[in-house]
């Protein structure tokens, strides 16, 4: 079964110059399937019941527009409500600052292998930890796992077994050292499982009911907002 979205532009806001009642014909491969009207400047209605057709699943109204990235000021973060879990592949593509935590989960605890994540300095995964310098490389991707780590491509294989035993939720812009939010950027962060299939996959968007920046998980359809003070940085609209 096919997914179908619908996707509705400027936050549902009428625009059309020259007319103060606009005639809105609603069409699915060109058939109408619903008509209203709306006010210029007026919130414009969509349909109930939504567009159907054959072989495709109705999956909502899509209102976000999906951005490059979304950069935190050193205040805001994202809390994925998600354990990592030592079987996931982690995946992030993103930009470092000096002291720019990327993801991590579980404030620090010498010796008990609890704490993971990405910095700006390196990559660690419970046992495991390699110490790299982001901030030079510009905007880089890097995937991590028990058996080792990939940096734009290119793999590294994990020295031993790693172990890791982390239990509070994965936070984007997150530092476990020090149990505080971070600067820098996320273009992109998703999970997959041991079978290749996504746990999460987030994408930076704005969301156009409120004009919030936060990340939209392509899996559960769910928006994830800043949890911390003040408001992201967005990057430039995906055209």
């Amino acid at each position: 079964m096919k997914k179908l979205f619908v996707f509705l532009c400027a936050g549902f806001i009428c625009t059309i110059a020259f007319a103060q009642t606009i005639s809105i014909d609603w069409k699915v491969d060109g058939r109408t399937y619903a008509q209203n009207t709306c006010e210029y400047g007026g919130m414009l209605s969509v349909p109930n019941p939504p567009p159907t057709k054959y072989g495709y699943t109705f999956q909502g109204w899509i209102q976000y527009t999906q951005l490059e990235y979304i950069e935190s000021t050193g205040t805001q973060y994202i809390d994925t409500i998600i354990t990592p879990d030592l079987d996931y592949t982690y995946n992030i593509t993103f930009k470092a600052t000096d002291s720019g935590w990327l993801f991590g989960s579980t404030v620090f605890s010498a010796g008990n292998h609890s704490d993971f994540g990405v910095s700006a300095t390196g990559i660690r995964f419970g046992n495991k930890y390699v110490t790299l310098d982001f901030v030079p490389m510009g905007k880089v991707s890097v995937s991590v796992n028990k058996t080792g780590y990939d940096i734009n491509g290119v793999h590294t294989d994990w020295a031993g077994t790693a172990t890791m035993s982390a239990t509070s939720p994965i936070r984007l812009f997150w530092a476990v050292n020090s149990a505080a939010s971070k600067t820098g950027r996320i273009y992109s962060f998703s999970i997959t499982d041991a079978n290749g299939d996504y746990v999460v996959n987030l994408v930076p968007v704005k969301r156009l009911s409120d004009n919030k920046f936060g990340m939209y998980d392509l899996v559960s359809h769910a928006f994830f907002a800043n949890a911390g003070t003040g408001d992201f940085i967005a990057g430039p609209v995906v055209e």
